[in-house]
């Protein structure tokens, strides 16, 4: 399948597998090679990879994976959990600290 977006022809080819690929152990995203992006597996969201397992895990999974790290706070949103940390702590997180322990982040 083919679209245009103004008068340049993209062409909207997605792959998904059921063997290991080297950009990800898991089966929540298909690839578009020509567009360098993902999309989600149960809707049309699009993105990096990164965006992509962060939306899926939300929105499909709703699993809060992000955790502050000076409270029991949690959220399926990295960004809620930054946010919170800057509101409620005065503090911005400069690492993945925030990763709360879960074997489905693991398989994802």
């Amino acid at each position: 399948m083919e679209s245009t977006t103004e008068g340049v022809v993209v062409e909207e080819r997605w792959f998904e597998s059921e063997e290991i690929l080297s950009w990800t152990t898991s089966k929540i995203a298909r690839y578009n090679p020509s567009q360098k992006v993902f999309r989600c597996v149960d809707c049309d969201f699009v993105g990096f990879l990164s965006r992509v397992a962060e939306h899926w895990l939300g929105n499909h999974a709703s699993l809060r994976v992000f955790q502050c790290p000076r409270c029991p706070y949690t959220s399926a949103w990295a960004r809620c959990v930054r946010m919170h940390l800057s509101r409620q702590h005065g503090e911005t997180l400069t690492d993945n600290s925030m990763w709360k322990e879960n074997p489905v982040v693991e398989e994802v």
